[in-house]
């Protein structure tokens, strides 16, 4: 299966996903992230805590939140959805796929390292449970 890692947001569930046990309502923030990882011509099976973990059961949650490194570690995938780009800060991630190419990388510019400041902005960033959702990922 693959996880998705994302930031919650609000608890406003207002769009409508069709699965085959019928209709699930999510947040804006889920909605997207599904609509990021979705490819019509590949079945995947995918876990998501605000489907998976019955939110209104405060046992389950307790025990599931548990289980989470070991969710997040048996995943084969680890989809991370860090929010949409705003100022341009998508452009970071192709510096990291250069960076991560390069053996040197001379210094970097002041615009460069504003970009990744934005990119680090983005909420999905401030989760506490982001460590352990990617740490934890093969």
């Amino acid at each position: 299966y693959t996880a998705i890692s994302y930031q919650w947001g609000a608890d406003l569930k207002p769009f409508e996903i069709q699965t085959p046990e019928g209709p699930l309502f999510v947040t804006a923030s889920l909605n997207f992230a599904l609509r990021h990882i979705r490819d019509s011509t590949i079945k995947i099976l995918v876990w998501v805590d605000a489907i998976c973990i019955n939110q209104l059961d405060d046992y389950e949650r307790k025990i599931q939140v548990r289980r989470m490194k070991d969710i997040y570690r048996s995943a084969e995938n680890v989809f991370a959805y860090i929010g949409e780009e705003s100022d341009r800060s998508s452009e970071a991630l192709e510096t990291l796929a250069q960076i991560r190419t390069a053996a040197l990388q001379p210094t970097l510019g002041h615009r460069t390292l504003r970009r990744f400041l934005k990119l680090l902005s983005r909420g999905w960033f401030r989760r506490a449970w982001v460590t352990q959702e990617l740490v934890l990922a093969k």
